[in-house]
């Protein structure tokens, strides 16, 4: 599951379309690992794609 953290909510594919992050000429995300993160559904952690460390959804913004 990916976790939109700009919305705040589950990523869907109609999100991507109207993200600032969406390459438009190449059809391409680039907002993985920016805003949009893996979450554990279990603990409700985001997963950093790079240093597979957890981190609290509250500690992005702050």
């Amino acid at each position: 599951m990916i976790w939109n953290t700009e919305l705040n909510k589950e990523k869907s594919s109609s999100q991507c379309v109207s993200c600032s992050f969406f390459d438009k000429k190449l059809k391409k995300c680039n907002g993985f690992g920016k805003i949009c993160f893996e979450i554990d559904p279990k603990t409700m952690t985001l997963i950093d794609p790079v240093t597979k460390q957890s981190f609290k959804k509250e500690n992005i913004n702050g």
